[in-house]
């Protein structure tokens, strides 16, 4: 993982700030529970003349070990006894990644207004900023969430069973994805779609006036998008949403598609749920991943996403509720489960863990501020970091 921060920055960068040990050992341990290889700092110690002078280091101006430096250490001793446990561990994969497309983001750098506009919607990074937070919504389910671009995901296989894509508002979407995203869900995949997602192709033009590309996959189309001054609810279900700005207004008229269901669409409905193939498109027209983080509340959110993943994610190793700003990665190394937690919520917490029975016994490999407070019951105080290792029964 390049680049870790190893010190403070004054000038340059675009946020300042000093990690603390707890931060150093935190971003370490995301970087084990990500099949990461190891870390490089930025910088050992500082240069003294010209950009980044007296930045970044890990050793003070005397060129004396920090409590950075200490951090490291600590982290890299445990690494170091855990080698061929830690070497061989890969990630449990849920089967659900957030895909973003690259166009998404230069077309907000073409149309976005400059300056600082009131709705964040309509600022460069909206596009990027929606995607983080379904995969935050995902993640504070314990989730192993992939997050990558729509390039990088593999398209070849002919079975996506239990499989999950989530494409928050992800304005600009090329036409040949339009296959390859039928491909998916015809294959069994599901597809949750969001926002003022495909608003746009690859050409800028507008996908929704002389006939929607996606209809058929969707199942229907938007009439119109109505922005709002403030939050305002979208009902799933009987699942509430916080939405922000963009109301999408869906069609209710029924679509004649491949191998569809009827369309559980009605008028004044909100999202749709359409059958396609062997699989599902789930799809909400309004902001409600932009609106959560103007809420706020990721808790609805990932109410709404985790309520329409297959079996294959609910099966997989995970909080047994939605546990608000704590990280948990899974790997598996052989038959052994490994968990890793972090707890940034500022508050004690105790969380409890679903899918780990049939382990018949379990080794804290790290601590800091935290524990083992039961079978699959772990205890952290804030910033504390817990990596345990559950022994297949």
């Amino acid at each position: 993982m390049t680049e870790l921060q190893g010190g403070n920055n004054v000038y340059s960068g675009g946020v300042a700030m000093c990690p603390t040990p707890d931060e150093i050992m935190q971003w370490l341990w995301i970087v084990a529970g990500t099949e990461g290889k190891g870390g490089i700092f930025w910088m050992l110690n500082s240069r003294s003349s010209g950009l980044e002078s007296g930045e970044w280091a890990l050793l003070d101006f005397r060129g004396r070990p920090t409590s950075r430096v200490d951090a490291i250490r600590k982290v890299a001793g445990v690494w170091a006894a855990h080698k061929n446990l830690l070497g061989r561990a890969r990630l449990e994969d849920s089967g659900v990644d957030v895909v973003y497309f690259r166009e998404s983001g230069w077309a907000e750098n073409l149309l976005c207004p400059e300056g600082d506009d009131r709705y964040e919607a309509r600022q460069t990074g909206a596009s990027m900023k929606s995607a983080v937070s379904c995969f935050r919504a995902l993640t504070e389910r314990g989730l192993n969430a992939g997050f990558r671009s729509a390039d990088e995901y593999d398209f070849s296989p002919d079975d996506f069973s239990g499989r999950t894509v989530v494409i928050s508002n992800q304005i600009c979407i090329p036409w040949k994805y339009r296959s390859l995203l039928g491909k998916f869900v015809s294959g069994g995949g599901t597809l949750i779609v969001e926002g003022l997602s495909a608003f746009y192709d690859e050409y800028l033009r507008n996908t929704m006036t002389t006939g929607f590309m996606f209809r058929n996959l969707f199942g229907c189309s938007v009439s119109e998008f109505r922005i709002r001054d403030s939050i305002f609810n979208v009902m799933a279900d009987s699942l509430s949403l916080p939405a922000f700005p963009w109301h999408g207004i869906l069609e209710s008229s029924p679509a004649m598609t491949r191998g569809a269901s009827e369309m559980t669409v009605s008028a004044g409905r909100e999202v749709s749920v359409h059958a396609y193939g062997r699989g599902k498109v789930v799809w909400c027209p309004s902001n409600i991943a932009l609106g959560a983080r103007e809420a706020g509340d990721y808790a609805p959110l990932s109410d709404f996403l985790y309520g329409l993943l297959p079996d294959r994610a609910v099966s997989s190793v995970r909080f047994s509720g939605y546990q608000d700003s704590m990280l948990l990665r899974t790997l598996r190394s052989g038959d052994d489960t490994i968990v890793i937690c972090i707890n940034k919520s500022g508050s004690v917490r105790t969380v409890t863990l679903d899918n780990v029975a049939g382990t018949s016994s379990s080794d804290v490999i790290f601590s800091s501020k935290a524990s083992l407070s039961g079978p699959a019951s772990l205890t952290l105080a804030p910033e504390g970091i817990l990596a345990v290792c559950f022994h297949a029964g």
